[in-house]
């Protein structure tokens, strides 16, 4: 891989034991991109995300290139990497403490600052139990531990999820600094009406196959959008 790409993928495959999730995917994402992933649910966002993240277990299969391999893989990139799903499976008995001292997927330790658990206003919530946050506290807990953490590469899932105004807004301008600093970013997304100047490539999924991808600051694909939701934009 070129050392100009965070991420190099060709005839990419992923099958989970029933159905392809992932078709054929060819793609290149430069270092330093501000990268959005569109599709409607089940197109395959949050598998392409936890490719790149390298975080599928058995009996998720890989095909690259014609060849089989196992996830996680050993792509030294993904060593700088955070990564952030919709899906986390942790003691809900467990205090919001507790939860930001674990080891990330790859074994490392989150270095939770007091800035960062003051600016998502986590530092009230500390002595909570998971199981008595809202949505919202709990999705601003998972973004505080998260981006803590200064790596190059940032791989996150609807990270805006349940997110009112002001935390949203919170959430852009740190993804703003961060591409501003050089890092490469990889967002799944419904809405981004606050983000459309800030991407740098659009990819576009339909049932695990990549369709669109296009590049260029304000090169939002409107005419896609408005076909994938039938008629229906998530810019309006």
């Amino acid at each position: 891989m070129s050392d100009s790409l965070a991420f190099d993928l060709h005839q990419f495959s992923v099958w989970n034991g029933a159905r392809w999730v992932l078709e054929n995917v060819h793609l290149e994402i430069p270092r330093g991109a501000f990268c959005v992933v569109l599709g409607a649910n089940g197109a395959g966002k949050s598998s392409l995300l936890a490719a790149l993240a390298g975080v599928f277990d058995d009996p998720w299969c890989v095909l690259e290139g014609g060849e089989w391999r196992h996830f996680p893989t050993d792509n030294a990139s993904l060593l700088r990497a955070t990564w952030l799903g919709q899906k986390l499976i942790v003691s809900e008995d467990m205090s919001v403490r507790e939860f930001l001292g674990l080891p990330d997927f790859w074994g490392a330790r989150r270095d939770l600052r007091d800035d960062w658990s003051e600016l998502f206003g986590v530092d009230e919530l500390l002595d909570f139990r998971i199981s008595a946050l809202s949505g919202g506290q709990w999705q601003r807990v998972r973004l505080a531990r998260a981006l803590a953490s200064e790596s190059e590469i940032l791989l996150l899932d609807e990270p805006d999820s349940a997110l009112d105004a002001r935390w949203r807004q919170v959430l852009w301008s740190i993804l703003r600094e961060r591409k501003a600093a050089g890092k490469t970013i990889v967002l799944a997304l419904h809405h981004f009406r606050e983000t459309l100047m800030d991407v740098s490539h659009w990819l576009g999924l339909e049932a695990g196959r990549l369709v669109f991808c296009e590049s260029g600051a304000g090169g939002f694909p409107q005419a896609y959008v408005d076909r994938l939701f039938s008629e229906k934009s998530l810019t309006r």
